[in-house]
């Protein structure tokens, strides 16, 4: 039964939901975030005249979840002082890859190495991103870094 469970799984991406209005001004966006107040979802986005609403799929918010803890990990293991933050507003649409980015006097440029977070390996910390658990991640990854941090 096991064997047909698991070869009958549709293990298909959920994708976020989204949904974009075009023909909109920044007091129309202004607005929608009033509407809905201090919730964290929907997520809006504001960008030359179009808003785009956003509903995180589980798997989004996963990683992201994934992602945050992997890093704190790193930051504890090198003690680093830091403190954490949930989502926030932003006013551009990113793209959903893991990134440095620099600001260059007033503009980012993509960098190899975070001056914010020194000596974090992203595709170290990437590489344990396919975990089946979060606390397996954190605790092979704390491993890891403690490997190479005697």
């Amino acid at each position: 039964m096991f064997a047909k469970d698991l070869r009958d799984h549709d293990d298909t991406p959920v994708e976020d939901e989204v949904v974009v209005l075009h023909g909109l001004n920044w007091s129309d966006y202004q607005r929608q975030l009033e509407l809905r107040g201090d919730r964290s979802v929907p997520r809006f986005a504001y960008l030359e005249g179009a808003v785009e609403i956003t509903t995180p799929s589980r798997p989004h918010q996963s990683l992201k979840s994934r992602i945050g803890c992997l890093v704190e990990a790193c930051l504890l293991e090198k003690g680093i002082e830091f403190s954490t933050y949930g989502s926030w507003t932003r006013e551009k649409k990113e793209a959903e890859r893991l990134t440095v980015q620099l600001l260059n006097e007033d503009r980012y440029l993509q960098a190899a190495t975070s001056a914010a977070l020194p000596g974090i390996d992203l595709v170290q910390l990437c590489s344990y991103l396919d975990r089946p658990t979060t606390s397996q991640a954190i605790r092979e990854y704390r491993a890891a870094l403690a490997q190479n941090n005697p």
